[in-house]
């Protein structure tokens, strides 16, 4: 028999976030460097990736409180379009493993700050060399259509692989798993709680990720944003046998 846990370390899905600030930058990658991470069954259309790099603060939710990093980069998976996730870190361990066991996102823990520099916000993570930072300046009230065609209340589609290593000869599994943001923006003066501008990207591989093999080919835009969010997995798209 396996034995409960005593206190387990996070509480069961969907997880709820209230108040978060963000910052998020939409950019162009050159697909050939997307192609080199991807999963089985995972494709790009184009020449081109429409991405996104995401560092934001979350001071309450069901996990706690914490701070996270991500690069989102949009596949498809038998033509269906999903948010598919290579890096995310983040400050909390109940996220880390909730992130990694339930969702199949692979987060690692990260040094990760949110600061205001003159008229600019200024994202940064950082672990063992790995360095993501998004710099945005708010320049103009950001067009709600815009945004939640991107970030919705239905729900954006995201995408992870799960991993089960092998022990002692058994074998292993590796899951494809879609999951789901959903997102509610506040309002302020009958409008979103959300500003655009311009925005640069620095990604540099460090000892353990290789961030920095992903090209930019170009800044589309930059979000400064407030909003609550629910985080849930949808289903197991494909799994694959991991030789022991």
């Amino acid at each position: 028999m396996i034995p409960k846990y005593t206190k387990p370390l996070y509480p069961p899905g969907p997880w709820l976030y209230w108040d978060i600030e963000a910052v998020i930058a939409m950019a162009t990658f050159r697909a050939e460097s997307v192609e080199k991470i991807l999963p089985r069954g995972v494709e790009v259309l184009g020449d081109e990736v429409m991405g996104a790099v995401w560092i934001a603060r979350y001071p309450r939710s069901t996990l706690g409180p914490y701070n996270e990093a991500l690069i989102a980069l949009q596949v498809y998976v038998n033509g269906e379009p999903y948010f598919y996730i290579p890096y995310i870190y983040v400050d909390n361990d109940a996220a880390l493993a909730a992130g990694r066991e339930v969702a199949g996102a692979p987060k690692k823990y990260a040094k990760i700050s949110l600061t205001w520099q003159g008229r600019s916000i200024i994202g940064i993570a950082e672990r063992a060399g790995t360095r993501i930072e998004v710099r945005v300046t708010p320049e103009y009230r950001a067009a709600r259509e815009l945004l939640t065609s991107l970030l919705s209340s239905e729900g954006t589609p995201l995408l992870s692989v799960r991993i089960l290593p092998p022990v002692q000869g058994e074998g292993g599994l590796s899951d494809l798993i879609a999951w789901r943001a959903k997102v509610w923006f506040h309002e302020a003066m009958n409008d979103v709680k959300a500003w655009a501008g311009s925005a640069n990207i620095i990604l540099e591989s460090g000892a353990e990720d290789n961030v920095g093999d992903l090209e930019i080919t170009s800044v589309v835009e930059g979000f400064y944003a407030f909003f609550d969010m629910e985080l849930g997995v949808d289903k197991i798209l494909g799994r694959e046998e991991i030789a022991g």
